[in-house]
């Protein structure tokens, strides 16, 4: 064999094997691309949902996390001064600190439909000095304004008709005077959040006469806060994932309510019960996509919106964040009117979830974001400058991945409408409305490194890995492709440059005589 054919069956005879080995690269690597994909989602989704023997359904029953909440009240430095008419003086105190204990009991995951997991829930409240501000004690004595006698006086200014609200002050009035109540309180810290309650709150409690006029309270104490409440007892009824990985921890049923409140009478959407308690979302969340969770405490379901990516001990979460708009006026946003905001920017109306209703309403601490006339009317509230806005902000840093809740800060603050009425005289020297700030609530998580080694171990880590092979087999595609581009051009070139046929010698003497004898 010469050495032209040689040289051409070596570089043109291998060409198509180059070829096909690396076609059969590209193509078992883009089968690999395209399927790891499908397999990190079937791990997400046999891992995270909320069945028994998967770390997901252990800790919404029983979660690892710490969750604390800490508690800062405004205290009333001039009560008598309030009383003639002045402006309420207020220092903030606290944190006081304590430990939240969530402990769910499931009821019953049904096997017909194992999409269902119906459990009750108690909460806890331990009291921490580590979380607290140096030097507080639950038996502090702080002053605030009279819920009871407010919320009362509220309740029977509504009166109809005329004549039942004018037996209805005339007998308030009386209660008001023998039992010595006042517009303000002075009271242990921990009793005013749990548990109050004096002679004129257990008379609002036990008058017959107040009875028939519908106006007694529920109990012959106030709570501000539950802390191992009946109601928190009651069975919920939550979708586990294993019908719909999307629908994983959403309520379908709270309190004996499917879907529906019957809360908020102004309806529009305002009793809809939408997302899940916060511990837990769906897994594969995508930027930019909107979060709901259902919060029990105020009755309500709230939006949150993504706001960007954080990192918590290495581990990616993207954040998200209560939008301003929730706390605009129902006077500028009209979407807020179906939860009876009619207030000042910077709060939201609570008084339906409250028994009997009290003008009560929520907002950032300190009136953050809210209209400047709410922090001028009264002295001494200012959001601290040393801290990070996020403090008062309430915003949920999520897992993208299994769709778990890294660490969450969730601020409220609860205010007091008081009204100046000449029918009483606690309240004849209020100047026009004020909205009283009684204290505010900071319920937060922080991940921590034993909750993160839960989280991977829990399957995270392996679908995390899983998930770094696709970029792998993504490089062999890349890699496939150049050596497929590469085998063919240099081939070809190759080819090309064998394939040109040299002059023979002979040919070259017959041309040189032929020159000859034309010379």
């Amino acid at each position: 064999m010469s050495r032209k054919k040689h040289c051409s069956y070596c570089c043109c005879g291998t060409t198509p094997v180059l070829v096909i080995a690396a076609v059969a690269c590209v193509f078992i690597a883009a089968v690999l691309v395209l399927a790891v994909p499908t397999v990190v989602t079937q791990q997400v989704n046999e891992r995270v949902t909320l069945v028994p023997g998967h770390t997901t359904y252990e800790q919404f029953l029983n979660p690892e996390l710490p969750v604390w909440k800490s508690i800062y009240f405004f205290n009333l430095t001039n009560p008598e001064g309030f009383v003639a008419g002045e402006k309420p003086v207020l220092e903030e105190k606290g944190p006081y600190g304590y430990r939240e204990y969530r402990i769910k009991t499931p009821v019953n995951i049904s096997n017909d439909n194992p999409d269902i997991l119906i459990y009750t829930q108690e909460r806890t409240f331990h009291f921490d000095p580590d979380k607290s501000a140096s030097g507080v004690t639950e038996e502090d004595v702080i002053c605030t304004v009279n819920l009871a006698l407010v919320g009362a006086v509220a309740e029977t200014l509504k009166l109809t008709p005329s004549l039942k609200k004018e037996g209805g002050i005339n007998l308030l009035k009386v209660l008001i005077s023998n039992k010595g109540a006042k517009l303000y309180i002075c009271a242990g810290a921990s009793s005013l959040v749990w548990n109050y309650t004096d002679p004129f709150i257990q008379e609002l409690y036990g008058n017959s006469v107040l009875n028939t006029l519908g106006m007694n309270l529920p109990n012959p104490y106030i709570e501000i806060q539950q802390n191992n409440s009946i109601n928190d007892s009651r069975p919920s009824t939550v979708y586990t994932g294993a019908g719909n990985i999307n629908n994983i921890g959403k309520f379908y049923k709270w309190n004996g309510h499917v879907g529906e409140l019957d809360t908020w009478p102004n309806g529009m959407g305002a009793n809809v019960i939408n997302g899940t308690e916060g511990l837990v979302f769906h897994p594969n969340q995508k930027e930019n996509e909107t979060l709901e969770s259902f919060q029990s405490d105020v009755l309500r379901s709230f939006q949150m919106v993504y706001v960007g990516k954080v990192k918590h001990l290495d581990l990616e979460a993207y954040r998200y964040e209560l939008p301003n708009s929730t706390f605009e006026s129902a006077f500028n946003n009209s979407e807020n009117a179906r939860w009876g905001s009619w207030c000042p920017d910077g709060m939201i109306y609570l008084g339906p979830t409250q028994n009997p209703e009290v003008p009560v309403f929520g907002s950032k601490p300190h009136f953050l974001d809210g209209s400047p006339s709410l922090r001028e009317a009264v002295t001494g509230l200012n959001p601290d400058p040393s801290r990070n806005r996020s403090a008062y902000d309430t915003v949920l840093d999520v897992q993208p991945v299994i769709g778990a809740n890294l660490q969450f800060r969730i601020s409220l603050q609860l205010n007091l409408q008081v009204n100046q009425t000449d029918s009483f005289m606690e309240l004849q020297n209020i100047n026009g409305t004020l909205y009283y700030p009684v204290l505010y609530i900071v319920e937060f998580a922080d991940l921590t490194e034993g909750f993160k080694d839960i989280i991977l171990k829990g399957g995270l880590s392996l679908i995390q890995t899983v998930g770094t092979l696709q970029w792998v087999f993504f490089a062999l595609l890349l890699l496939g492709v150049v050596l497929c581009i590469t085998f063919a051009v240099v081939s070809c070139v190759l080819c090309v440059l064998f394939s040109k046929e040299p002059k023979s010698e002979g040919f070259i003497e017959k041309e040189s005589k032929k020159s000859s004898h034309y010379v």
